[in-house]
């Protein structure tokens, strides 16, 4: 570890999105407006986990283009909605050569937790057929290499409606898609789809309790039907399940969403030339341990050597995770009694990140 009195003189700062409130950008922008006057120089990563906002963050980084769509929302409804073109490395599918045209695709943009109202969410019923319906647009406009990231969805279906949509896509076996998750998560159990995530998707107890029994089902199935094991993979779990439907296919696989980004990003390179790293969200707790962006970036910044504070609306972390977590310092940025409707609002987190970032971050922070 660097001298934490050393004075900071460049940051990094590679913060996922404050859900429903900041960018990862915008959040990249109130750190460096708010370190302005220590004269100290932010440098902004664009980071999505795999989740919401990935398709735009890895296909700008990569100068690629986008290409609307109309596909089904998690209801059911029409929405228009978009996958990016760009060239990627050949070796990520294990081949040599020339750079790949290839479509990238977030389940979030057709399938996301963001379209429904709170009393629309329906996880026994949402499907993800939309994010099934991008995959084929693409792969008919000769897109065969697709690029998923798995996160921020809005159902609990183990990829099913994906399958659905894919049986009537003439392009079907040629597909090859490799899913960028935003957790680590088996299918079932504690850790999994259902147990794990569907609270948040509108489930209660004993909805939660179904949801398990049907992902357990229907991974059996994809399992027999595909002759692989694939219901305890570290990935099974991810976008309510839709991980272990990727898995059942011909030419699917799964990598963390995170680390692909980084390295689309040189992030290891930039890491190098810095003093500081800040990430968050807008909510860091236990699931976030499960390798969202905050903690896969605060475990390459801790491999070396440079501290990692974490910023959030909201922390919901017992001091015994705290003490185990990579981050130097885990940072609520909302005051004390402030309601989450008002800390959401875009210029009022805007605010509180600058005025928490200006109370000490301008050091090295130390355990």
């Amino acid at each position: 570890m660097r001298n934490p009195q050393q004075r900071v003189k460049r940051v990094i700062v590679a913060s996922d999105s404050f859900k429903g409130s900041l960018t990862s950008l915008e959040v990249a922008e109130s750190v460096k407006e708010a370190l302005e006057v220590f004269d100290v120089e932010v440098i902004p990563i664009a980071v999505s986990d795999g989740g919401e906002g990935f398709s735009r963050v890895v296909t700008t980084s990569l100068n690629g283009s986008f290409t609307d769509c109309w596909v089904h929302d998690p209801l059911g409804r029409l929405i228009q909605a978009s996958y990016g073109r760009a060239k990627v490395k050949a070796y990520l599918w294990d081949m040599k050569g020339e750079d790949l045209e290839c479509a990238i695709i977030d389940m979030a943009s057709a399938s996301g937790l963001t379209l429904l109202k709170k009393d629309e969410l329906d996880p026994w019923n949402a499907t993800s057929f939309g994010t099934g319906e991008l995959i084929c647009q693409a792969a008919k406009d000769g897109l065969k290499y697709i690029i998923l990231g798995l996160g921020g969805s809005a159902t609990v279906d183990c990829g099913f409606g994906i399958l659905e949509a894919l049986k009537d896509c003439p392009q079907r076996d040629e597909i090859h898609i490799l899913a960028a998750a935003d957790v680590k998560s088996p299918l079932c159990g504690k850790n999994g789809a259902a147990i794990c995530f569907a609270r948040q998707k509108g489930a209660d107890d004993a909805l939660i309790l179904r949801l398990e029994e049907r992902n357990f089902s229907r991974g059996l199935q994809l399992e027999e039907e595909s002759g692989r094991s694939i219901m305890n993979h570290p990935f099974a779990g991810a976008a309510g399940g839709a991980g272990a439907a990727i898995l059942s296919l011909p030419h699917g696989r799964i990598m963390s969403g995170i680390q692909f980004v980084l390295e689309s990003q040189q992030f290891n390179r930039k890491l190098s030339e810095c003093e500081l790293v800040i990430t968050g969200e807008g909510c860091v707790d236990k699931q976030t341990l499960l390798g969202k962006a905050p903690h896969e970036i605060a475990l390459a910044a801790q491999a070396q050597g440079v501290p990692c504070v974490a910023l959030a609306g909201r922390v919901e972390l017992s001091k015994e995770d705290k003490q185990q977590s990579p981050w130097s310092e885990v940072v609520c940025i909302t005051p004390e009694g402030m309601k989450a409707e008002e800390a959401m609002r875009p210029s009022v987190a805007k605010q509180n990140i600058i005025e928490s970032v200006r109370r000490g971050f301008w050091y090295l922070p130390s355990r």
